[in-house]
C-alpha cells in the first residue's frame, strides 16, 4: 500500500519522528529506529534524491540535522492517511 506512494514503512517512520518530534541527527534516527549507520545513510540519501527531507548544520553544532521539506510533509500526511484507511478495512 505504501508503495503506491513511492515509500517503505521504513521512510515513513523517518518522515514520521522528524515531522512530529524535533528534527533529529542520522544517528539519533538511526538509534530510535534500529537502524545502522551504514543503512540509515543510505535511507536518508534516498529521501533527499525524491527532495522529502534535507541536511541542515544547526548554528552552534558541526552536525547534521534532518529536515522534512514541504514534500516530505505531505508524504508523510499521503501514507498516514493510506495506512488509516487500510486499518480501517480491518475493524
Amino acid at each position: 500500500m505504501l508503495g503506491e506512494i513511492g515509500l517503505t514503512a521504513r521512510q515513513v517512520g523517518i518522515l514520521t519522528l522528524i515531522t512530529e518530534r524535533e528534527p533529529m541527527t542520522h544517528r539519533a534516527l538511526g538509534d530510535e529506529l534500529e537502524v545502522d549507520r551504514t543503512t540509515m545513510v543510505e535511507l536518508l540519501d534516498t529521501l533527499e534524491e525524491q527532495g522529502l527531507v534535507e541536511r541542515r548544520r544547526h548554528p552552534e553544532d558541526r552536525r547534521a540535522f534532518i529536515h522534512p521539506t514541504t514534500a516530505g510533509l505531505a508524504a508523510k500526511e499521503n501514507a498516514i492517511r493510506s495506512l488509516d484507511r487500510q486499518q480501517a478495512g480491518f475493524v
